[in-house]
């Protein structure tokens, strides 16, 4: 490859990893995308797969999920399947999952001087667990292999547009997650993610903090902030997730949040509905990007309860 080749995929490729939102450690689940992505304080379920493992230890059931996020201007698609018993035995829970990432976000090439359209794909699975101990402590972990590249367009030696690798993850990620719970009303959690460092913004090593008061089944509101570790400028590290969630009937779920990414200055506020039923759940959730860009994202998450 000649020089001029060679320096045009750097230059690119620094564009792609430093324009493109990472969309893996974006996916925050349907139930939580309706709070703001703010729910690592109360995770239960795949939420707890997604958010803090040790939340899988709050209620007993053997859970069976599927969940479809559409994200509108990258024509981004997710998708995640879940398994989560915490009933077979008393002392552990244990969750199953895969996910699969898509989109195709638009930049603009500074080699061909116009926009181009990248093809990002990613692929996750894993098994958590989660170990209660005592009334007031659980702790829980997640270990996953992890896949994901970035291809781009850039010129070949003859002047051509080819197909280049320009960024990619081949790893094994690991979360290790603790929740207090301080009283039957309030909840405080730290959760790691990504701990096994990959320098990738598509698998950040992250410190997660999360608060929750939760009034029932009535109410729930969340405030979590995340810190980032694989930004390029670390004084802007910082994102905050505010969400509440409230039941109407005892089946019927509203909920409404806003979250905040600091590095892109992207604020969005979202909103989502449920519906759930002893055997059944269905959730909806919308969330649109207010400053910083247009993205919308909107999902439906389907539950089923086999205990």
């Amino acid at each position: 490859m000649h020089k001029k080749t060679k320096l045009s995929v750097l230059i690119f490729s620094l564009v792609v990893v430093f324009s493109i939102p990472a969309y893996a450690d974006g996916y925050y689940g349907i139930r939580a995308l309706g709070m703001g992505g703010a729910l690592r304080g109360a995770a239960t379920g795949s939420s707890a797969l997604l958010l803090n493992p040790a939340g899988m230890s709050l209620i007993n059931s053997y859970v069976v999920g599927a969940e479809y996020e559409y994200r509108v201007r990258r024509e981004g698609h997710v998708a995640h399947v879940s398994v989560i018993d915490s009933i077979t035995s008393k002392n552990v829970a244990a969750g199953i999952y895969y996910n699969f990432f898509s989109s195709r976000p638009e930049v603009f090439s500074p080699i061909m001087q116009e926009k181009t359209k990248l093809n990002k794909q990613g692929h996750q699975t894993g098994l958590a667990i989660s170990v209660p101990l005592g009334s007031h402590l659980i702790l829980g972990a997640n270990a996953r292999y992890q896949y994901f590249k970035t291809i781009t367009k850039v010129q070949d030696e003859e002047g051509e547009l080819a197909d280049h690798e320009s960024d990619s993850v081949n790893t094994v990620g690991v979360d290790v997650g603790a929740m207090v719970r301080i009283s039957e009303y309030f909840n405080v959690s730290l959760v790691g993610t990504n701990l096994i460092p990959t320098k990738s913004m598509d698998a950040p090593l992250q410190l997660n903090t999360g608060m929750a008061f939760i009034y029932g089944k009535y109410l729930l509101v969340d405030l979590d902030v995340v810190l980032d570790f694989d930004v390029p400028e670390r004084k802007k590290m910082v994102n905050v997730h505010g969400g509440v969630e409230g039941f109407l009937g005892g089946q019927f779920a509203i909920r409404g949040g806003t979250f905040y990414k600091s590095y892109w200055d992207a604020t969005y506020v979202t909103t989502g509905f449920g519906y759930v039923h002893p055997k059944i759940a269905v959730d909806l959730a919308f969330a649109q990007q207010v400053q910083g860009g247009i993205e919308t994202q909107f999902g439906l998450a389907v539950r089923l309860f086999l205990n």
